[in-house]
């Protein structure tokens, strides 16, 4: 149970100093005064462990993801850097430059879990600008079989020895990528 584990994490942690952020699905985000300027992601499971993995590679390669200053080698322990976490105050003067991004972004990785409304999985930086904090979930479209995404949901089912007929349209975002169409 990752909320249990969360509790033991920061049960053992908090007499060296280390202070509960926040908590995800699969990670918790601590700070400790003695590290100003950083987070501390521990990854609850396996998917928090591939999580933690994924946000180096992509801070290397998406531009406005967070910073990663250093992974164990087991990809338990992030330290990254420490970004204002958006609010619905600020989430609408970001929608659009989001949104932009999000569209160039697109022909380069499946986005799940990305849209504005997600305003937890975004940040703010020192100068103002918008930053992915919580985007491990995005996947390489390179990776991916097959040249395009198709929707394979039954259209016509098959009587006796024939197949059912799929639809094959193409998956598309709506306008602010909170679903696949």
């Amino acid at each position: 149970d990752n909320t249990k584990k969360a509790k033991e994490v920061e049960r053992y942690l908090d007499p060296f100093g280390f202070k509960m952020l926040g908590e995800g699905t699969n990670i918790v985000v601590l700070t400790n005064d003695i590290y100003p300027g950083v987070v501390f992601k521990i990854a609850l499971d396996p998917y928090g462990i591939a999580d933690n993995f994924n946000d180096l590679n992509f801070c290397q390669t998406i531009p406005r993801y967070a910073k990663v200053f250093a992974r164990d080698h087991t990809c338990i322990v992030t330290v990254q850097e420490r970004y204002y976490v958006m609010d619905l105050d600020l989430i609408g003067y970001y929608r659009e430059p989001i949104i932009k991004f999000l569209n160039q972004l697109k022909d380069k990785y499946l986005i799940a879990d990305l849209s504005p409304k997600n305003i937890l999985n975004y940040g703010i930086d020192r100068k103002g600008r918008f930053v992915i904090i919580d985007g491990s979930d995005l996947f390489p479209l390179s990776q991916i079989k097959g040249k395009e995404l198709r929707c394979n949901r039954v259209v016509k089912y098959g009587k006796k020895n024939k197949p059912d007929v799929l639809c094959g349209g193409k998956i598309v975002y709506n306008e602010d990528f909170s679903e696949c169409i």
